[in-house]
């Protein structure tokens, strides 16, 4: 059905710590039959990220309040040039101060645990 659909851009989740959605998304771009697929031809397969190696937080897809990450995430990956000025670290940063009230610091270090294809 995929290969039918012959989609431009590919978000790969797993909601699992393995496989990853980075190890997914290494799959496909090796595997020949996926390389008919514009997708993958053009390398616009995504790993979405997850920050689920922190606590019990997971994917940025997923309803929830990370969810707007996701989105801004996903909209900068698709179109980069309607979205040059958006600094995702610098939301993600910011939002997980204000959201969840850590500290700079703290803030940091879960950022810096972000899998996927993250910023």
């Amino acid at each position: 059905q995929i290969a039918q659909w012959n989609p431009d851009v590919i978000f790969v989740v797993t909601y699992s710590k393995s496989p990853t959605p980075s190890d997914v998304k290494r799959q496909l771009l090796e595997n020949v039959t996926w390389g008919r697929i514009s997708a993958i031809q053009s390398q616009r397969v995504y790993a979405v990220p997850d920050d689920c190696n922190v606590g019990a937080l997971g994917s940025w897809d997923c309803p929830g309040s990370r969810w707007i990450l996701g989105l801004q995430w996903m909209a900068k990956k698709i179109h980069p040039e309607l979205f040059d000025d958006l600094d995702i670290v610098a939301e993600t940063k910011r939002f997980y101060m204000e959201m969840y009230g850590l500290n700079e610091s703290d803030a940091e270090e879960i950022i810096n645990q972000i899998t996927g294809d993250f910023p």
